[in-house]
């Protein structure tokens, strides 16, 4: 038996094939859960590859937030140490969207049926989105004064109807955990 930082007891087990570490999650009194090496590597690496594929991701998703709270970009005749001063702003916002992301997925993940219920929200919601709905609409905003009405009031119909679909399809994941 070891003593965690909080006091509470923890044992080390080995086998002949593997070593368990501890780890203690959120959840119920007492409720001690294990993870093998091989799941803990695998968890790194996964985090590794989330941190690498996301960042460009991220860009895209912080754009109207930068624009928003930045302000538009400056011209590339600004001064030097303005753009400087721009780029370090634009950094540390998108750090921070990033991070926020990542301790909300965390946070969702660590309960009982979370790592599923993030799954189920990025596999049913975010694919339609990405595959429909954000399409459309931004073809929508670029293209707006140069596109018919009635194209445009059907690109917003879709986009529209791939959120309701995202929403349903998540909605039955989740009900789907429930069961």
């Amino acid at each position: 038996m070891m003593m965690a930082a909080d006091g509470r007891a923890v044992e080390w087990s080995r086998s002949a094939h593997r070593r368990l570490l501890p780890l203690t999650l959120p959840g119920h009194a007492g409720e001690l859960r294990r993870m093998s090496l091989d799941a803990t590597l695998m968890t790194v690496a996964v985090v590794a590859k989330s941190f690498t594929a996301i960042s460009p991701v991220t860009a895209v998703f912080a754009e109207l937030p930068e624009q928003l709270i930045l302000g538009p970009p400056l011209p590339p005749t600004a001064t030097p140490a303005a753009l400087a001063r721009q780029q370090r702003r634009q950094r540390a916002l998108r750090t921070a969207l990033l991070w926020l992301a990542a301790a909300a997925a965390y946070h969702l993940s660590v309960r009982p049926n979370g790592l599923a219920l993030v799954e189920a929200v990025t596999g049913a919601f975010c694919s339609m989105l990405a595959s429909l709905g954000l399409p459309c609409a931004c073809w929508v905003a670029l293209y707006r004064a140069e596109v018919p009405t009635a194209h445009s009031l059907a690109a917003v119909a879709l986009a529209l109807a791939a959120l309701a679909g995202g929403v349903a399809f998540t909605a039955m994941d989740i009900a789907k955990l429930g069961a």
